[in-house]
């Protein structure tokens, strides 16, 4: 099976030049690559538009543009296009400079030829894709809304995320880097424990608590694992947190627990939770309450509920067996009677 035809755009307003560059790269039998020539920097920007080519070979100086503006103009029309730089022997700098802006190579007018010519095309597209590769893996890993860091073998930080910043409270990357995980949890003994675990066993996954830089508390759930050369079968390389902040969560399920737990009564049943509500609006409401129910069915723990959810918390909660009340005063000594309301009523009480 031959080599995938490699589609080459050549901006170049010297025809000789041209022509040179179309017989290097058509010399070999069943060669790959196909060329199309621009002579100016608007047809070929006109062609990048129309056609997907694998790689730009230009020229930097043309009739309509010249210098680095040439390499910009081609860059902004084709992003993801890796562009190879053509100079004369006075503007060799000038090429150098592109380079460094993100051409992927320059080649000298008068000292390329065929094998080099091939070699450079080649390797300009094989050196794009892995920066795309890369330029797409960091996208996702800063789009991601989970907090991540990658530590190097021995915990110290080299890379967060966005999330990572804003969870722990740090405004730039310069305030981690460097430091050394355990520094973000509340107990570096956890952080030192799980990162040996990583180390000897690959990953790790578990709940843990973390500490901002507010001095915060962190409810997390991390998930950790080493990264190693050759698709996962050679040495280590880092090792990558991944975290999810469950703070909210651990705090409503207390709270949870607290609403389904407080007073002594304990309940998760639906009757229960409207138990409850009901505890909760008859706390508000300034009149007497009257509590039925069998015996053993807990009376006394939802009066004192009643009591410590209401204005009077904070006064003593008194109970009476009324069962211990003769019938006859048992309405005065629940409910209190003004002087004279009755034979035995000396003065005023309340109830």
């Amino acid at each position: 099976m031959g080599e995938k035809n490699i589609r080459i755009l050549l901006i170049e307003d010297n025809s000789g030049d041209a022509r040179l560059i179309q017989e290097m790269l058509t010399e070999e039998v069943d060669s790959p690559f196909t060329l199309e020539c621009a002579g100016s920097l608007a047809e070929g920007l006109e062609r990048l538009d129309k056609t997907d080519f694998d790689v730009v070979l230009s020229d930097l100086g043309l009739p309509d543009s010249s210098g680095l503006e040439t390499f910009f103009k081609i860059d902004a029309q084709a992003p993801r296009v890796p562009i190879v730089v053509l100079s004369g022997m006075n503007d060799e700098s000038l090429a150098v400079n592109a380079v460094q802006h993100g051409a992927q190579d320059y080649m000298v007018k008068g000292s390329v030829d065929s094998d080099s010519l091939r070699r450079s095309l080649r390797y300009a597209i094989e050196r794009k894709q892995i920066q795309e590769s890369l330029r797409i893996k960091d996208r996702v890993i800063e789009s991601s809304i989970n907090p991540i860091a990658i530590a190097d073998l021995q915990g110290k930080l080299t890379y967060v995320n966005h999330f990572f910043l804003k969870l722990w409270k740090y405004e730039s990357v310069e305030g981690v880097a460097g430091r050394s995980i355990e520094e973000f949890w509340h107990r570096s003994a956890e952080a030192l424990w799980i990162m040996e675990r990583v180390l000897s066993h690959g990953s790790w996954r578990g709940q843990i608590r973390g500490r901002s830089k507010d001095d915060a508390e962190l409810d997390l759930q991390l998930s950790a694992f080493i990264v190693k050369e050759k698709n996962g079968h050679g040495e280590p390389l880092c090792v990558v947190f991944s975290f999810v902040d469950i703070t909210e969560l651990t705090r409503l399920r207390r709270r949870l627990k607290t609403e389904q737990s407080f007073a002594g009564i304990v309940g998760y049943d639906v009757k229960m939770l409207q138990l409850f509500d009901t505890i909760r609006q008859v706390a508000e409401v300034d009149v007497p309450v009257l509590i039925q129910g069998e015996s053993g069915t807990g009376k006394a723990l939802v009066a004192a509920a009643i009591h410590n959810e209401g204005a009077l918390s904070d006064k003593p909660f008194v109970p009476v067996n009324c069962a211990a009340l003769p019938e006859d005063v048992l309405e005065s000594e629940l409910f209190g009677h003004v002087k004279g309301a009755f034979s035995e009523a000396a003065s005023n009480k309340k109830g």
